[in-house]
């Protein structure tokens, strides 16, 4: 029913396979760069769907957190929605 494929943005960079349906982003640890930025934005505007499963803080062993650099919100904010 589904094809799960691995995606590197720094392999496929700058435009995601037209090919791929639906975008899985999953826990991303760090910004994405302009030209990924634009990659998703490209594979959006072509009427495609994107999954985030994304957090603002990320916790270590001791409970102590970090907030998570990540510029999500870019491209979501758009469509109305922020982390």
């Amino acid at each position: 029913l589904f094809t799960f494929s691995p995606f590197s943005f720094k392999k496929n960079t700058p435009a995601i396979n037209n090919t791929i349906n639906t975008l899985i982003i999953a826990s991303p640890l760090q910004a994405l760069d302009e030209n990924e930025l634009n990659a998703v934005k490209g594979f959006l505007g072509r009427g495609k769907n994107l999954i985030v499963f994304a957090e603002s803080y990320t916790v270590d062993s001791q409970l102590g957190s970090t907030l998570l650099t990540q510029n999500l919100n870019d491209i979501l904010g758009s469509l109305g929605v922020t982390i």
